[in-house]
């Protein structure tokens, strides 16, 4: 960890160096030195890390050492920051006030502070090599660093094995309509794949078939009755998604059990821990009068039996030998086929290149089985991708020879591969969650160093926990400080893909060596860190239609041991405002000593609802002591007594160095942000999405380090911005308020945020729309609903700019009088990626040509189209998603042979007078759900659908719940296999 810190101290020392050589003048060589000393020590930081478990002085000096390196960085950036609002004040005069604030550093004050800080790191060096510290080459994890292949989504499908008579066993229970067994629990010990196991139940076919509501709501230990019921609600019924958000408490709780009486549901609650949980979800429950089921894993059978003792419950045993051998190779090997030959002992010896040759047979032939070959030894044939193995080979892998191109593969042999995983899975003692983690150590390390590392290593702990423990203690060190910092949000938590993502190159985990901007952004460079913590174990994720991840989550054991080594390694602190305002650390649950953490860099804070607590003495407890913080994260829950934005002014006034604040959620809140957020000068994140404030401050203007920033209010709120965002030329992503006018009534000024690359809620009314046009960075926009179909002008007018890196724009629409065909002819010259919403009567659609031809999503509401709009809408041959909504007031509607070549979803809702719908042969080939809801008129399964061989049961099975149905066709549509799933 003392790794990372001083790795990223140096990487952003060289880059103030390169970029900000003027304003160095006068300390550039003292910084230079210090940037030597710091790769001197950094040498010998992997030995002292390995040994301070056991080493007081050693951890001593680490901890030591990491303090100096985030001094060092926060010297010379406050000194770079001052000196060039100094040089801008003339130009800019909102910074005068903040100058004022500030003492004028000397260069020769700061001269002696470097000095200071390189004698300390100097002495620290000469300290551990006195100590026998040896210095450690970094060549190897620098080259894996710079030449790490790209990772796709193939590397992360989740696999289950030796859990297919689980599924069918609890899939059939869940089908049963016996009342006894209403509810059914899979319990056991953490890490057994209790969650997935209900992932794949939640998911079967048969499933999707027999209920008409799903919904899936993790409890875990930090939870929040009320966010639990509106989650489930808004599930259940999506259409009412806005006044479930406004009910009260006790509403929510009869629209819930009255919703399972009126039709049949099932009810995912995963990771119940007690029965105080429970009791406070009970009251939404139905007992009796209902078809519903309730589907809950927990690991404790106490909890379950308190919760229904007449419920069914299941405990899956710890995979067997022989699944947890099959489990790790397709964790290891997860895109490739690979070959496992057992050699006996007796008869003679087989060469490599038998071995080799036998491999060339087997591969041409794609064979997946196992074979006998005579020989002495274990070998397993591992067949990499080219330059995977070019990027590992020469470091990681110990070969007995030969290597031989196979149809642009290798083939490498590696001497008792499953002899060592024998031993290794023995570790794991048939968890699937250690055999993924460990098949992450094993797809990019020597099998034989893995197995004396753990051997060696983590003495103290269980086997299971080594296995994890190992998993952290072999990433590079860059990925260290990005999965510790995962640990800042609450356990079982899905978080944003996106939102992690950005925060990461906020704190400055993403190094400017590892991006140029012109071939990968920080962004992309950042999501292959993520996806590197997917594919090794250690974060599981959630992949989006495309592919790609949307949100990923630790789970619980991992969460545990990220926090635990993130309070070791002084990284993160975690705090629980309790009843009485009192704090918890949560890493060890006791009172907090803000003393004691004076230097925390990092600090989340759990803030509970309590019907007369206050959380803000706490906060200004946090704003008068923490001065070094450089995220700051808030995760209230519930509703909390009503208190003013001024009362953070000792955090926007006193924590100088934050780079992440994170203040969402704030609904309950009253006045304006101050001020004093202004002073904040090293901000590069900052995120007020769903609190409550009305102005956004002028001071805004001085936080020229931003990069982030979302403003979008609680959606009650109708914010004034003050037109100043254009001063933040380093900002990259800036998402408005969904409802804003601009001070002065003006029009907001974006013109000179050349970085801009995504750019949400963009207002025509409030906007120049000449300034988007400047954006050749731009690659999302979204502009927000719009009423009145006049408003449709915007997208020719975007039209005519060029967006060469635009990925997606997202326009929506609603019109009380009908879109004239005119009207939508003029998006034609609309030649970007966009998705299209609109919603009211629609005279007639214009022709194909006439369209946006780079269409991806069309959703049309309320159109009552007259004329089948298939004809027209087959021909947008990048259309990918399409919803009817009560879009069409016909009988028939045609998909002719060719017809919509990428579409994947088609969703039909409330055509109440369609009777026909017929999809010619080579119609929709790619399609993978098929939603139909509410076509109570629709009397049979779709023609040609056929093509996909569905069966008669599943006809049988549509004519008789012809309402609500949803039909997904998976990979098996390529093995002619199709199932139909109802909403």
């Amino acid at each position: 960890m003392a790794e990372s810190v001083v790795s990223f101290a140096g990487e952003t020392i060289g880059k103030l160096l390169v970029h900000e050589t003027k304003l160095l003048l006068g300390v550039e060589g003292k910084i230079k030195d210090l940037q030597k000393e710091l790769k001197l020590i950094k040498g010998l930081l992997r030995d002292a890390d390995a040994r301070r478990e056991r080493e007081k002085a050693v951890a001593e000096w680490v901890a030591e050492l990491q303090d100096i390196a985030y001094d060092a960085e926060d010297v010379i950036e406050q000194y770079i920051l001052r000196v060039a609002l100094k040089k801008e004040q003339s130009t800019i005069k909102a910074y005068a006030c903040f100058m004022a604030k500030c003492l004028c550093v000397q260069v020769h004050a700061v001269g002696i502070e470097i000095e200071g800080l390189k004698s300390n790191i100097s002495n620290l060096r000469m300290s551990m090599q006195v100590h026998g510290i040896q210095s450690v080459n970094e060549g190897e994890r620098e080259l894996v660093r710079a030449s790490t292949p790209k990772l796709t989504l193939g590397h992360f499908e989740e696999d289950i094995v030796g859990r297919e008579d689980n599924i069918n066993m609890l899939v059939e229970e869940l089908l049963k309509v016996r009342k006894q067994h209403r509810v059914v629990f899979i319990w056991g010990m953490g890490g057994l794949g209790k969650t997935t196991l209900a992932k794949k139940v939640f998911t079967h076919d048969k499933v999707r078939n027999h209920f008409e509501g799903f919904a899936w709501a993790c409890v875990s230990q930090e939870y929040h009755v009320t966010d639990i019921l509106v989650g489930i609600l808004v599930k259940l019924i999506p259409d009412q998604r806005e006044r479930v958000l406004q009910m009260r408490y006790d509403e929510l709780f009869v629209t819930l059990y009255k919703k399972q009486q009126e039709k049949r549901c099932i009810v995912v609650l995963d990771d119940i821990w007690t029965k105080q949980a429970w009791d406070g979800l009970r009251a939404a429950f139905p007992v009796e009068n209902t078809r519903s089921k309730l589907l809950i894993t927990t690991r404790n059978r106490e909890v379950a039996e308190l919760i229904d003792p007449h419920g069914f419950f299941h405990q899956p045993e710890c995979l067997s030998a022989r699944d947890s051998w099959e489990l790790l190779k397709k964790r290891v090997y997860p895109d490739t086929k690979e070959l496992v030959l057992g050699l006996s002992s007796d008869g003679p010896r087989v060469g490599q290149d038998t071995v080799a040759g036998q491999a060339v047979k087997s591969t041409s032939r794609q064979l997946e089985t196992e074979g006998q070959i005579r020989g002495t030894s274990f070998l397993s044939l591992a067949f990499q991708k080219h330059q995977q193995f070019m990027n590992c080979s020469n470091y990681r892998y110990g070969l007995l020879g030969t290597k031989i191109s196979i149809f642009g593969y290798y083939v490498v042999i590696i001497e008792n591969m499953k002899t060592l995983g024998d031993e290794l899975l023995k570790k794991c003692g048939g968890l699937p969650l250690a055999i993924n983690v460990l098949g992450g150590l094993l797809a990019v390390n020597d099998w034989e160093t893995v197995y004396r590392n753990i051997n060696s290593h983590f003495r103290d702990k269980s086997d299971v926990l080594k296995v994890l423990a190992l998993s952290y203690d072999d990433l590079p060190w860059y990925l260290k400080t990005c999965f510790l910092y995962l640990g800042s949000f609450p356990t079982d938590e899905e978080i944003s893909k996106t939102e992690v993502l950005q925060m990461w190159i906020a704190e400055g985990f993403v190094s400017p060596d590892a991006y140029n901007e012109r071939e990968n952004t920080a962004e992309d460079v950042a999501e292959q860190y993520l996806m590197e913590l997917v594919s090794r174990g250690m974060v599981q994720a959630q992949f989006n239609w495309s592919g790609k991840i949307k949100t990923c989550r630790l789970h619980d054991l991992m969460w545990d041991l990220c926090v635990s080594t993130a309070r070791q390694e002084r990284f993160l602190s975690i705090f629980n405002i309790q009843q009485d305002d009192a704090i918890e650390d949560y890493s060890s649950s006791m009172a907090v000593d803000f003393e004691s953490n004076c230097q925390t860099r990092r600090l989340s804070l759990n803030m509970r609802a309590i019907a007369n607590g206050n959380p803000i003495p706490t906060v200004k407890q946090i704003g008068r002591t923490m001065l070094h913080l450089r995220t700051l994260i808030f995760f209230p829950t519930g509703k909390f007594v009503i208190v003013t934005w001024e009362e953070f002014q000792p955090i926007f006034i006193n924590c100088k160095f934050l780079r992440v604040l994170k203040l969402e959620g704030l609904s309950w809140m009253s006045g304006n942000v101050p001020e004093s957020v202004g002073d904040l000068v090293h901000l590069r994140y900052l995120s007020l999405a769903g609190s409550a404030f009305q102005v956004l401050p002028q001071s805004i203007e001085n936080l020229v380090c931003m990069e982030f920033l979302d403003l979008r209010a609680d959606r009650l709120c109708a914010v004034t911005v003050p037109n100043v965002l254009w001063k933040l030329i380093r900002l990259r992503h800036l998402h408005l308020p969904s409802s804003f006018s601009v001070d002065g009534q003006q029009k907001l000024r974006l013109d000179s945020l050349k970085y801009l690359r995504t750019l949400r809620n963009f207002s025509p009314e409030n906007c120049d729309v000449n300034d988007i046009g400047k954006h050749i960075t731009l690659q999302k926009l979204t502009v927000p609903h719009h009423y009145g179909s006049d408003k449709l002008e915007i997208i020719p007018q975007l039209a005519k700019f060029t967006f060469k890196r635009l990925r997606s724009s997202s326009f929506r629409f609603t019109s009380y009088r009908p879109f004239t065909e005119d009207e939508l002819s003029k998006m034609s010259s609309y030649h970007h990626c966009c998705k299209l919403s609109m919603r009211g009567k629609i005279e007639k659609l214009p022709e194909p040509k006439n369209l946006p031809q780079q269409l991806r999503k069309l959703v049309l509401m309320d159109s009552e189209l007259e004329e089948d709009p298939m004809p027209i809408l087959e021909k947008l041959h990048h259309l990918t998603v399409l919803l009817l909504w009560t879009a069409f007031v016909g009988k028939e509607m045609v998909c002719s042979a060719g017809g919509f070549p990428q579409l994947k979803r088609l969703d039909l809702q409330n055509l109440k007078k369609l009777e026909e719908l017929r999809v010619a042969g080579g119609a929709m080939p790619h399609l993978s759900r098929l939603g139909i809801n509410r076509c109570f008129k629709l009397r049979r399964v779709p023609e040609g659908l056929s093509i996909y061989d569905c069966g008669e049961d599943m006809a049988e099975e549509f004519q008789k719940h012809r309402d609500m149905w949803m039909r997904p066709i998976s990979n098996a549509m390529r093995e002619k296999k199709a199932t139909v799933r109802r909403t």
